[in-house]
């Protein structure tokens, strides 16, 4: 009790110091020399931290790419990219990774979600036989008489924006391609799953405002894949602070609460009884 009573916030400081220091060392040491992967070639910063692979896709605007092939140079095919992954540069080995279950089940890598948003998505599905489970549900609208049945749907937003590209040819308007088909793809995919379909391709910038924020927001995943606690507690707190306004206000927020309820009902995997009833016009 005397020798705790005695610490100054400089000793406490020095004592976090040297413990973050030592797990460091000790984390490295590990990751270099006795984890699983640690046979594997690569360069040591990317075999030792994540910060390496961080540093490349965040600051360099996703320039980690290059260095893998650099990698794949210098160490051949098998690289280990970071402290849990490798990187195989041979087409031929497609076929030993993905393989059915028969040969093998293979476990979702929970950090491929981290900094996304969608870790609890994920979670759920994190086993073999827990995704084969959920995906289960959804194969029927994939298979081939759902796709045929959805084709014109999605013709019909092609020739939409094709439309759009006469109408501006000629103009001297430059047109952002990748909007256009950012557009045509937000379109298309809702026109198949939702009651009320967006209509990006209709807004005369194609949602240029919409999808520099949401590059902007898919910039910030390499720091939420580095910082996931940092992420959740962000997400948290405006959680708790768009329930508090909910609670504060709900006599003025009930209205508009009972129509986003109803306007949701609609927004459902469309069935085959949904689709030659209610909704048998809304692709046109």
């Amino acid at each position: 009790m005397g020798l705790l009573s005695s610490l100054t916030w400089t000793g406490i400081a020095v004592i976090l110091f040297l413990y973050l220091a030592a797990y460091g060392i000790a984390l490295v040491l590990y990751r270099l020399y006795f984890h699983p992967l640690a046979d594997f070639p690569g360069s040591v910063m990317a075999r030792s931290t994540f910060l390496y692979e961080f540093y490349h896709t965040y600051f360099r605007e996703g320039s980690y790419y290059l260095r893998v092939k650099d990698m794949h140079k210098k160490y051949g095919p098998v690289v280990r990219i970071t402290p849990d992954e490798l990187h195989v540069d041979d087409p031929t080995f497609y076929n030993t990774v993905f393989v059915s279950s028969c040969a093998r089940k293979t476990e979702n890598y929970p950090r491929a979600s981290e900094g996304t948003g969608f870790e609890d998505m994920v979670a759920i599905s994190k086993s073999h036989d827990m995704h084969r489970s959920a995906r289960g549900v959804l194969n029927p609208f994939f298979s081939k008489a759902k796709m045929k049945l959805m084709e014109d749907r999605v013709l019909n937003r092609v020739r939409t924006m094709c439309t759009k590209f006469r109408v501006i040819r000629g103009t001297g308007k430059v047109v952002n391609i990748t909007n256009a088909i950012n557009s045509l793809t937000t379109d298309a995919v809702s026109s198949m799953i939702f009651a009320y379909p967006s209509d990006y391709l209709g807004a005369s910038d194609f949602n240029e405002v919409y999808f520099a924020n949401l590059k902007r927001g898919i910039m910030s995943v390499p720091i939420f894949a580095v910082l996931p606690w940092f992420a959740k507690s962000v997400l948290q707190i405006v959680m708790n602070f768009q329930l508090s306004l909910l609670t504060f206000k709900r006599v003025f927020t009930a209205p508009f609460l009972k129509y986003a309820v109803e306007k949701a009902t609609g927004w459902r995997v469309w069935d085959d009884a949904s689709i030659s009833t209610q909704y048998s016009g809304a692709g046109d």
